[in-house]
């Protein structure tokens, strides 16, 4: 799947963090939300995630900024999210970060 271009600004990421069953994990109670990212060149970044609707279903959303996407290639995506007494990760996610015609 392909999330956007090089340099695009405003391309959204969504990710739900569910439990063992698949079902939701109410992340209401986070203190913290970040989505990791590996780029191409096995480069890692992490940014600060939001609640997509309240954080009762599980999901997050990050709005890419024009910064974010500088290389072309397949990326990997995983939310991380702090709760009172335990650390919960998502499965990973995989998409495509197109190149520009220069």
């Amino acid at each position: 799947m392909t999330v956007g271009h090089v340099h695009d600004a405003g391309s959204i990421l969504k990710l739900q963090v569910v439990d063992q069953d698949g079902e939701a994990v109410s992340l209401t109670a986070a203190t913290a939300k970040e989505f990791w990212f590996r780029k191409p060149g096995n480069i890692h970044t992490k940014v600060d995630a939001l609640f997509f609707t309240n954080g009762a279903d599980g999901w997050l959303q990050y709005t890419f900024t024009a910064n974010d996407m500088t290389s072309p290639g397949t990326w990997f995506a995983q939310a991380v999210v702090t709760l009172p007494g335990s650390l919960l990760h998502s499965s990973y996610y995989q998409f495509n970060v197109e190149p520009n015609l220069e």
